[in-house]
C-alpha cells in the first residue's frame, strides 16, 4: 500500500509498505481523503513540532476517513463499506482527567502521527490504516466522504466555541483565518453568534471565514486594524498562535469580556496584558482538542448547521503529496488541502486504483473559486518570491523550491517519490499497536455509530499545536532545538 512519510526536514516521501491486518479489537479502514494539518507541514518543513522531533520515519495524517474495510476476529464494528472517521486520539482512562470526564486534557496520551512518543504513533496517510474498533465512527447517512474529512479541526473549534460558553447574540472577534480559524467562524455561525469579525494578514483566507459566517473581515497589516481596540465584543478567540494574536484578543473585548485561547502560542512564556486583564474583569481560558464533539461535529455536517465547503479548497491525488504539501503550506492559494487515495481497497486489492478527485478551487478576490475560463488570483501568487512572503516565517522556503502551479489531473502510478526508500529494517509499525500497547481499552463502548457516546482520548505530551493549522496570521516560531 501506499504511504506519505516524513524522515527528515524536508524529506517527504511516497511509499510502499505492506497492508496491516486487523488483530482482535480493531479494524482495518481503507483510507480515501486525508486533511493536510499545519502539524503535518512542520514535519515536514522541519523535522520537528516544537520540541517533538522525528527520531524513526513517521506515517503523517489524523484528519482522516474512509470506509470499513475488515474488523478483526471476534471485534463488534460496522460492517465492511460503512463509511467512518476515525477518532485520532487515545486517552488512559485512568488519569484524575479522565475519570473527570475531561479526556481532551488527559495526562497521557496518544495521537495518530504524531513524534511524541518513541516509537512514533504512525498516522493515518496511508491506504490502509488500523486502529482501535474504539475510535472508528459511522458517518450519518447522506455525509459526503470530502466534507466529512474536515470534521477532525472542526471538532477542535467546536470545542473552542464550546468553552466561550452561551454565543447566542454575542459579538465575537476570531484572529487567524487560518482552517481552524475560518472552521471556528462556522461553528460560532452554527451556535448562533450575532456579528463575527475575523482578522488576518491576507486576503483569501478572510474571504474564505466571510463564506462561513464572518460579518466582517479585517486585515491587521493595513490600517484598518487601529479600530479594533474598540471594536468591544463580548468573546474573542485567539486562533492564530501568534502573541499579537493575543493582544488583539485582549483589547479588543468589552469590559468583563471573555478570551477563549486556541492557538498554541511560541514555546515558553508570553508576555500578557495582565493589568488589562485585572482592570478591565476579563475572562482567559484555554481551548484544547476535544473530546466528544467529533460525533457532534458529523452531525453538524450531515444536517447543514456547519457551512465548511469552502474551507476545502483543493484537492489532489496522493501520487502528488509535495505539490499538496507546497499548497498546504501557502496562505494565499488554499485554505484546507485534501490528499485522495482513491477507491477504497484499490491499491491492496489487484485492481487498477479509481480515479481519485482531483481539483483546485482557486481563491478570487471576492472569495469566490474561479470558473472555467476565469483567471484566477492564484496565478499572481505562482512566483519563486510568493511563498516567502507568506506572514507564517516558521515555514522557510526548502532550498532550490519554488511554489507549485495547479495540478494536472493526470495520474501516474504509485511510486516513491525522487531519493525515496524502502521502510526501515525494522518494518511498518500499525498504528494500533501503539494504540493497544501504551493505553488499555478494556471497558471502552465499541463506536458503531456516530451517536453514541464514546470514551474519548485526550491531550498528553504530544499536544496538538493548533498554530501549525497554518492560520496565515502571524508568524510563528522555529521548532524548539531537541533536548
Amino acid at each position: 500500500m501506499r504511504a506519505v512519510v516524513a524522515h527528515g526536514a524536508g524529506d517527504l516521501r511516497l511509499e510502499e509498505r505492506p497492508v496491516p491486518t486487523p488483530g482482535p479489537g480493531e479494524v482495518a479502514v481503507d483510507i480515501r481523503y486525508g486533511g493536510i494539518c499545519g502539524s503535518d507541514l512542520h514535519y515536514w518543513r522541519h523535522g520537528a513540532v516544537g520540541e517533538f522531533r522525528l527520531r524513526e520515519p513517521l506515517v503523517l495524517g489524523h484528519e482522516i476517513v474512509g470506509r470499513v474495510r475488515e474488523a478483526g476476529p471476534g471485534t463488534q464494528a460496522p460492517p465492511p463499506g460503512t463509511p467512518v472517521a476515525v477518532h485520532p486520539l487515545a486517552s488512559c482512562g485512568r488519569c484524575r482527567q479522565c475519570r473527570a470526564g475531561r479526556r481532551n486534557t488527559c495526562l497521557d496520551t496518544g495521537y495518530l502521527g504524531s513524534a511524541a512518543r518513541h516509537p512514533h504513533v504512525q498516522g493515518g496517510f496511508a491506504d490502509v490504516l488500523v486502529v482501535p474498533a474504539e475510535r472508528v465512527l459511522a458517518l450519518p447517512e447522506g455525509l459526503d466522504l470530502r466534507l466529512a474529512a474536515v470534521a477532525e479541526p472542526a471538532a477542535v473549534a467546536w470545542h473552542a466555541v464550546r468553552q466561550a460558553g452561551d454565543v447566542r447574540d454575542r459579538r465575537v472577534l476570531v484572529t487567524g483565518a487560518g482552517p481552524i480559524g475560518c472552521l471556528v467562524v462556522a461553528a460560532l455561525r452554527a451556535a448562533g453568534a450575532a456579528e463575527i469579525t475575523v482578522t488576518d494578514v491576507h486576503e483569501a483566507p478572510l474571504a474564505v471565514a466571510k463564506q462561513v459566517g464572518a460579518t466582517s473581515a479585517v486585515r491587521v497589516d493595513t490600517g484598518a486594524a487601529d479600530g479594533l481596540d474598540d471594536l468591544a465584543a463580548d468573546i474573542a478567540v485567539e486562533s492564530s498562535g501568534n502573541p499579537a494574536g493575543l493582544r488583539t484578543c485582549v483589547y479588543g473585548v468589552d469590559r468583563g469580556g471573555l478570551v477563549v485561547g486556541l492557538g498554541l502560542l511560541p514555546p515558553g512564556d508570553t508576555p500578557v496584558a495582565a493589568n488589562t486583564l485585572i482592570t478591565r474583569e476579563l475572562r482567559l481560558v484555554g481551548s484544547f482538542r476535544f473530546d466528544v464533539e467529533l460525533s457532534e461535529v458529523l452531525r453538524a455536517l450531515a444536517d447543514g448547521r456547519l457551512p465548511v465547503e469552502p474551507v476545502i479548497t483543493s484537492v489532489l491525488p496522493v501520487t502528488q503529496p509535495q505539490e499538496a504539501f507546497e499548497l498546504a503550506a501557502d496562505p494565499a492559494r488554499s485554505c484546507k488541502v485534501l490528499l485522495d487515495f482513491g477507491e477504497p481497497g484499490a491499491a491492496s486489492s489487484g485492481r487498477p486504483p479509481g480515479p481519485p478527485t482531483a481539483h483546485t478551487r482557486h481563491l478570487g478576490p471576492a472569495g469566490r473559486g474561479a470558473g472555467p475560463g476565469q483567471p484566477a488570483l492564484s496565478r499572481l501568487t505562482q512566483r519563486p518570491e510568493a511563498a516567502a512572503n507568506r506572514s507564517s516565517a516558521s515555514h522557510p522556503r526548502l532550498p532550490g523550491r519554488t511554489p507549485f502551479p495547479p495540478p494536472p489531473g493526470s495520474r501516474g502510478p504509485a511510486a516513491a517519490l525522487p531519493g525515496a526508500a524502502a521502510p526501515g529494517a525494522d518494518g511498518p509499525r500499525s498504528s494500533a499497536d501503539h494504540f493497544r500497547n501504551a493505553f488499555p481499552l478494556s471497558g471502552l463502548p465499541a463506536a458503531s455509530s456516530p451517536t453514541g457516546r464514546v470514551r474519548r482520548p485526550g491531550p498528553g505530551p504530544n499536544a496538538r499545536d493548533t498554530t501549525t493549522e497554518r492560520s496565515s496570521a502571524c508568524p510563528a516560531p522555529p521548532p524548539a532545538a531537541p533536548a
